[in-house]
């Protein structure tokens, strides 16, 4: 379903006010990971987490929005997420 369903990929498209738009507006990408993990799994992210989102973004140049966009799909696909809720 989170890979195929339309109604899921609409979700996470970035739109107004919504969790992409908010995260892709921040500057600090590690303001980006905490924001992230708290909002989609209640936690924040370990040392390892956070340098791994902070290189995603770097990575992606011009494209942060898409980049965060995968950020939080990926999460929601993750079994932490899966059977924790």
């Amino acid at each position: 379903m989170i890979q195929n369903d339309p109604a899921f990929q609409k979700w996470i498209k970035p739109g107004q006010g919504n969790l992409i738009e908010r995260l892709s507006a921040l500057k600090d990408s590690g303001q980006v990971a905490n924001e992230l993990y708290l909002s989609v799994l209640c936690r924040k992210p370990d040392p390892e987490e956070v340098k791994m989102v902070m290189e995603m973004l770097l990575r992606g140049g011009d494209n942060r929005a898409i980049v965060v966009q995968e950020l939080v799909w990926g999460l929601l696909a993750c079994s932490e997420f899966r059977f924790s809720f």
